[in-house]
């Protein structure tokens, strides 16, 4: 599982300790969060922030609710530049990171950049104190990611994070806490496990000291019962298969050898710390170092049949091992949901017009965000009463509506699109690419571009990760509308794209539909471009015969090593014939075969072997280096 130092003594995210001696501190004002045209003030310890009624209460039915109750009169010293300041009894850390969580969002929370442990206690926090349930369910769709309920995720997630920077911090016991305290049950079974395969006994104790002021008082208990109990349950579930009816099993080719490979494990076992024996119960197969240990294949095929049966008792018992499901803690389990509101802010001071479509929003907030609504709002304004709606000035701008609206979803609930929960809707990627271009919106900009490139990237190493870890894509995969992608990246000159979401195009449509669809997008393509792409195919398919299997006809198979020249030749003619008879389709195909697609090595001897996947490696790459040749991506027009 994920490691990480041992935490400092003293959290970064505990208050202060205070004396009463000690004298009130100055107020401060935020220098990100002080809006000119904001009209309340947020106080937290001795910082205020200015800022905007109406988008908060747009995100927090709490604030909503607050400020829609009718307010006793205030002292001179309660009102700061003509607005209430309200005192908030949160941690001054929490209230600046809420606010660059609403107004900022895209600076902190980007699919490429990791989520500190600090924005997600506030996330969950703030979310649950204040209602902002998109900033919750956030913050547990990360947790669950990383701490995965099944045992097949829990698999995928053993080698590092993903989305969360581990920092200076123990992630696993601080998730733990924050876990527990915001009652997210589904992760607490990773999390435990984590734990106790990866420290002593002496490093949790160390932990528990540590950390005694805020660990909830049953917790240690519960953490070590379970950890005994997953520890004593590895001789009847995973490593039940040492019991002398199972192993040396019915077809062994050497029990004498096998029984005594399986006392040598005994005794391993038996001598094992507990969190090794909790490492024995719960990790895969593959994580077990059992390969100095001499099993015949016939013994380990059986040895593995019953780990993994016993496995899955283990995983599944979990959260009784460890007192998750226990009455007592049935009220402090509490795992959220979220929703979104529309953008018409009573007190926002400009109303953008986009079609027939009308929008209230915040100079200010608009301006943080692009220079270009910066400049504009800068500008000396016209006369009263001249294009005026409510007392703010109509700023028409030549975008579609829909554009306008995903914009404003980015900017003033971004996490209703921008979550580790659901794809990114392309309209709101081409949204991203538009006016992040057009409104110098760089961070929907730099985002945007990423998306693309991760999923379409413009080197044959990215292209395999994109296929072989899907959960890295932020378009979903099998329903992702290509021939759109191809068509933003044209409107955008996103050149670097376009290789891939090309041969993305291929594999999953016929030659009629690309045809059929590539002629619909003709005002948006280079006239000659629905044709390059058909004589790239040929290309394509002629240069996998001559670089990827060139082996087949000069001489280099059965190479001056081979172990059996005989069987090494008729493997060769064997895949010459099926290369005869392949059409152009099948060649280029066989090109965006990996290696292990391709299923050549087990043909050929151990030294022939390596040959052809030197060959093929090499030609592959070289290859897919051409293709933006082929496709005729260079030149001035993709400038800009």
């Amino acid at each position: 599982m994920h490691s990480a130092p041992l935490p400092k003594c003293q959290r970064c995210d505990d208050p202060p300790a205070t004396s009463e001696c000690s004298t009130i501190p100055p107020i401060l004002r935020s220098e990100k969060f002080w809006f000119a045209d904001g009209n309340i003030i947020l106080q937290a310890e001795n910082t205020q922030f200015k800022v905007h009624r109406s988008f908060l209460s747009s995100q927090s039915p709490i604030f909503h609710d607050m400020f829609s109750i009718p307010q006793p009169p205030v002292v001179d010293d309660a009102i700061v530049e003509g607005c209430v300041v309200v005192h908030l009894q949160d941690m001054v850390k929490d209230v600046q990171n809420l606010l660059e969580l609403l107004y900022d969002t895209w600076s902190v929370h980007k699919f490429h950049k990791k989520l500190t442990l600090s924005i997600l206690r506030t996330m969950l926090r703030m979310g649950r104190k204040y209602g902002f349930k998109n900033l919750r369910q956030e913050a547990i769709n990360c947790l669950r990611m990383e701490f995965p309920s099944t045992l097949k995720e829990f698999d995928a997630s053993l080698e590092d994070y993903m989305f969360i920077d581990v920092g200076n911090e123990h992630v696993p016991f601080d998730a733990m806490i924050l876990g527990r305290e915001q009652g997210i049950k589904s992760i607490m079974p990773a999390i435990y496990v984590g734990i106790c395969a990866n420290h002593t006994s002496e490093e949790l104790e160390a932990l528990f000291v540590q950390n005694r002021h805020i660990l909830p008082v049953d917790l240690p208990v519960s953490l070590l019962l379970g950890r005994d109990r997953i520890a004593r349950a590895v001789r009847a579930t995973t490593f039940r298969w040492l019991d002398e009816t199972e192993v040396p099993c019915k077809r062994c080719k050497s029990p004498s050898v096998c029984t005594t490979a399986t006392r040598t494990i005994a005794m391993r076992l038996l001598e094992a710390s507990t969190e090794a024996l909790v490492q024995r119960a719960v990790f895969p197969w593959d994580h077990q170092r059992l390969d100095n240990v001499s099993l015949c294949g016939k013994c380990v095929t059986t040895a593995k049949g019953i780990f993994e049966v016993g496995r899955k008792v283990v995983w599944g018992a979990i959260p009784d091992y460890f007192g998750l499901n226990n009455p007592a803690l049935a009220g402090v389990w509490d795992e959220d949901t979220s929703e979104k509101e529309k953008y018409w802010f009573d007190d926002g001071n400009a109303v953008l017009q986009a079609e027939g479509t009308q929008f209230r929003v915040h100079r200010s907030f608009l301006a943080l965000q692009s220079p270009v609504f910066a400049d504009m709002f800068s500008m000396p304004q016209p006369p009263v009463g001249e294009d005026l709606l409510d007392g703010c000035p109509v700023v028409h701008l030549q975008d579609s509506s829909k554009d306008i609206n995903n914009l404003l979803v980015l900017l003033y609930d971004s996490l209703s699109v921008n979550n580790l929960r659901n794809y990114l809707p392309i309209p709101v990627l081409g949204a991203m690419l538009r006016l992040g271009r057009k409104y110098s919106f760089k961070n929907f900009w730099d985002e945007a571009v990423h998306i693309l490139e991760i999923q379409f990237p413009s080197d044959i190493f990215g292209w395999e990760e994109s296929w072989s870890k899907p959960c890295c894509n932020r378009l979903q995969a099998d329903n992702v509308e290509i021939f759109d992608v191809i068509a933003l990246a044209h409107q955008n000159c996103v050149k670097s794209i376009l290789a891939a979401a090309y041969v993305n195009m291929f594999l999953r449509h016929s030659r009629e539909d690309i045809k059929a669809r590539l002629t619909a997008l003709k005002p948006l393509l280079r006239t000659d471009e629905p044709l390059t792409f058909f004589l790239t195919c040929e290309k394509v398919a002629d240069s996998v015969v001559e670089q990827m299997f060139k082996w087949i006809y000069d001489g280099t198979i059965p190479c001056s090593r081979c172990a059996s020249p005989e069987a090494c030749t008729s493997s060769k003619n064997q895949i010459l014939l099926v290369m005869v008879k392949m059409d152009t389709d099948g060649c280029c195909l066989s090109f965006l075969n990996n290696w292990d697609e391709a299923n050549l090595e087990p043909r050929f001897c151990k030294a022939c072997g390596l040959v052809v996947w030197e060959v093929h490696w090499v030609g592959q790459h070289a290859l897919w280096a051409r293709l933006p040749e082929y496709l005729g991506l260079g030149g001035p027009a993709w400038d800009g």
